[in-house]
């Protein structure tokens, strides 16, 4: 029997079970715990320890990020709250995984308030976000972007300095010059054709 089915058997028995360092806690919904339930907890006992987050465990791993935290001046709110199941899998990352790990925490932070990271300068287009600023060298059209989990959960994303010179929405006007006022199949104002400007619905071909 797997441990997943143990603690779902566990479960429809009206018993949560918990582990706390080498030791496993049987709590019942009401009255006591079965006697079948428990010979089948201590008959699994290493394979439920094996399955089960250790609190205590779960705590340090917390203390030890909050503390790169506060050593890289980092928000410690990043990893305040981090659930369980992310700390578990802290556990199998290096002490430099960690750092960065975090790091990424935050950077992921910065991108939901509509900051780029450095180096992300490159104007391209994304099929569902729009034009967006990624990394030098990114493909000019991406199917999706890291900003598509931004936008999904109600973040700000930056748009980029484009031009209407590279946009397939441009209109130029009449009696101008490729440099002159260009209009916009969009509704947009008058730009002149290479004054940079950010657009949401810019687009190349």
């Amino acid at each position: 029997m797997t441990p997943a089915r143990i603690l779902e058997t566990l479960a429809a028995a009206g018993v949560t079970v918990t582990r706390h360092g080498d030791r496993l806690r049987l709590k019942p919904a009401s009255g006591n715990v079965p006697g079948d339930v428990v010979e089948l907890a201590r008959a699994h006992k290493l394979e439920l320890l094996q399955a089960l987050p250790d609190p205590e465990a779960l705590d340090a791993m917390r203390a030890h990020l909050l503390a790169i935290c506060r050593s890289h001046l980092l928000p410690e709110r990043l990893v305040a709250e981090l659930p369980d199941a992310d700390l578990i899998d802290c556990e199998l990352l290096s002490p430099e995984g960690l750092v960065r790990w975090v790091h990424v925490l935050a950077e992921n932070e910065r991108m939901r308030e509509g900051i780029a990271p450095d180096g992300w300068t490159q104007a391209s287009y994304c099929h569902h976000c729009g034009p967006v600023r990624l990394w030098a060298g990114a493909p000019p059209h991406v199917i999706g972007c890291p900003w598509c989990h931004v936008r999904r959960t109600g973040g700000t994303v930056p748009r980029p300095a484009i031009t209407c010179a590279t946009c397939t929405h441009q209109q130029q006007q009449p009696n101008t010059s490729d440099a002159g006022m260009h209009g916009c199949a969009q509704g947009h104002r008058l730009y002149f054709a290479f004054a940079p400007h950010a657009c949401p619905d810019w687009k190349t071909p």
